[in-house]
């Protein structure tokens, strides 16, 4: 009798665990991000074609009196993308731009350069990673943005991704979709 007890409380005990580890893997199938298929729209103009996601706006400015061109594409604060395009007698150089691009930036501090490499327009790139804090009504909100240049034929274009580090891992897959499909006319319109 004391071995039958034993066996059904073993018994027991296996489908207990048994289901507790199903609720388990069920529990963290569900904490796992589940993206669906994001829906894009397209941006022509300023001598590239974009997908993005939909949702972001973009806002572009035409050439400057300097030739410079510049789409931003985004949310308000976070996550965002730059891209400037020069004209064909200006180029732009990774560091300098990079330097710009964070001096521009109000409020930050803790600055930590890195180098980072990603697929853009087919190709690898590598750039430079900046990581940083924001200050923003006395809160410090770590920040990272990644540069790259990439080349246009007789033009340049400087890339800036950006977004918070909370924001970071859903907005990669939706860098990933800009970075994938930027298309550069020859002609710069």
């Amino acid at each position: 009798m004391k071995r039958r007890v034993r066996i059904i409380s073993i018994l027991v005990l296996i489908a207990f665990i048994g289901n507790s580890c199903t609720d388990v893997y069920e529990i963290l199938d569900t904490a796992k991000p589940r993206r669906e298929k994001v829906k894009t729209l397209e941006y022509a103009g300023n001598g590239f074609r974009i997908m993005h996601p939909e949702g972001w706006s973009v806002e572009s400015s035409p050439a400057d009196s300097d030739g410079f061109s510049f789409v931003s594409i985004g949310d308000t604060y976070s996550p965002q993308v730059l891209i400037s395009v020069a004209p064909a007698e200006r180029e732009y150089e990774l560091d300098e731009s990079a330097d710009n691009s964070f001096r521009e930036m109000k409020d930050v501090s803790n600055l930590r350069i890195a180098s980072v490499s990603t697929d853009i327009a087919g190709r690898n790139r590598t750039g430079i990673r900046h990581r940083f804090v924001v200050s923003v009504w006395g809160v410090d909100i770590p920040y990272t943005a990644d540069y790259f240049v990439i080349e246009l034929g007789n033009r340049s274009a400087f890339v800036r991704v950006q977004a918070a580090d909370e924001d970071w891992p859903a907005a990669e897959s939706e860098f990933k979709i800009i970075l994938d499909e930027i298309e550069f006319s020859a002609s710069g319109a």
